[in-house]
């Protein structure tokens, strides 16, 4: 398991690796930015998306802004896992870009 980790910061802006180490707290946060953003698809669960975090960006204030997640799906007759991400990122930076 990776130990939650600070990835980098750019414009105040704080880049954390997540991955495998998600919180209860974390994940709370994650539904209330996924509400917010209206980004949970109907029918999906959020706890079970939020432990697919992989990248969480916070601003200056230390507020969720973006996340990222990741999925491995293993592909048997390849012998081989094939990993997938998606960003989520708030309307607040789409408006004042990160750089």
């Amino acid at each position: 398991m990776l130990a939650k980790q600070q990835a980098g910061q750019s414009n105040g802006v704080t880049f954390e690796l997540v991955w495998e180490a998600v919180t209860p707290e974390l994940i709370e946060e994650a539904r209330r930015f996924w509400v917010e953003e209206n980004a949970i698809p109907k029918g999906q669960g959020v706890e079970d998306r939020a432990r697919q975090l992989m990248v969480i960006a916070r601003d200056a204030e230390g507020k969720l802004i973006a996340v990222t997640t990741a999925v491995r799906t293993p592909i048997p007759r390849m012998l081989k896992i094939s990993s997938s991400s998606r960003g989520s990122t708030g309307a607040a930076v789409l408006e004042n870009p990160i750089s």
